[in-house]
């Protein structure tokens, strides 16, 4: 009875440390993944920030070639016009 007791004991222990020993991998696993998380997240925030400035700067080029070319377009028009009314004036009559 003893010696049936003693094994038991020892089967215990040895399950007992097995499960303490993968525990312990489990939250060293789970420490790296979280370090590895945070290390994304502040990559991620870090690229979304310089792709904002891009949009940013994208949208204000794209913005001033559009008045550019309103501008122009207008010039255009007052030039023609001019060039119209001077050639209308010059018509034989």
């Amino acid at each position: 009875m003893q010696t049936a007791l003693a094994k038991q004991q020892v089967d215990f222990e040895a399950t007992l440390t097995q499960h303490l020993t993968f525990i312990d991998r489990l939250m060293a696993d789970k420490k790296a993944l979280a370090t590895q998380v945070e290390e994304t997240a502040s990559q991620l925030a870090s690229v979304k920030a310089t792709m904002e400035v891009k949009v940013r700067e994208a949208q204000d080029a794209a913005a001033a070639e559009v008045q550019r070319v309103k501008e122009r377009a207008a010039s255009d028009e007052k030039v023609r016009s001019r060039a119209t009314c001077s050639f209308s004036w010059h018509l034989p009559a």
